[in-house]
């Protein structure tokens, strides 16, 4: 959702359909709601002890406000530090509770997910055209204000099934290997690093297969 790149794909590629991932478009609103998450539980970071109570809970549970809305659990009892015996939805639930903001963030954040998961244009259109709420956090209200401009690209992604995931995980994989390798000063080494971990096969040299093939018939 690169601004620069909507600009410059259209001349270069006058005929391609641009389509954003589906990753981007849940990456980009998992980030508002995290930082939504944030930006509620440090104002809960207060010498009162009922609010340091919230502020711990809101920071240490964290990977479930984020978490598929479907995917929490309404049937199983847990024991959860800070909360004792409880559902994971009424963690979720009660956390919520403590903030408006954060409330409405939340509902917009899982009804987003929603639409992409079953593929819905029609429904996240009506969310993205909707007027944007107040109780929205700024944060949601700007990413949301983004997926509306690429709206038409967004439709594309909805209509056909290609995705650069297999791409960016290939990519992510590199980054990794330099990381723990702490850098390669040689990139021949790094290439070969790169080769060795995906299985690769070097391609051989026509030029070298030429020879050879010289070389056999003047044996013979």
């Amino acid at each position: 959702m690169n601004a620069s790149y909507t600009g410059f794909i259209p001349i270069l590629f006058p005929k391609a359909k641009i389509i954003i991932d589906r990753f981007h478009i849940i990456q980009l609103i998992n980030r508002s709601m995290n930082k939504t998450r944030v930006s509620a539980m440090n104002r809960f970071n207060t010498s009162n002890g009922e609010n340091k109570k919230k502020y711990r809970r809101l920071k240490r549970y964290w990977k479930k406000m984020l978490k598929k809305e479907s995917n929490l659990s309404h049937t199983t009892y847990s024991y959860y530090s800070m909360f004792g015996q409880r559902l994971e939805a009424d963690i979720v639930s009660e956390m919520l509770s403590y903030d408006a903001i954060l409330n409405a963030t939340y509902a917009i954040y899982q009804a987003i997910i929603k639409a992409v998961e079953e593929n819905d244009y029609d429904a996240l259109s009506e969310i993205l055209n909707k007027k944007i709420s107040k109780d929205i956090s700024s944060y949601m209200r700007t990413s949301l204000k983004t997926l509306k401009k690429h709206l038409p690209y967004i439709k594309n992604t909805f209509t056909y099934p290609y995705s650069n995931g297999k791409i960016e995980g290939t990519n992510n994989k590199i980054k990794v290997l330099n990381r723990v390798a702490y850098g390669y000063r040689n990139f021949s080494n790094y290439k070969n690093r790169i080769i060795l971990h995906f299985n690769m096969k070097p391609k051989v040299k026509k030029k070298n297969t030429e020879k050879q093939k010289e070389t056999y018939s003047a044996a013979a």
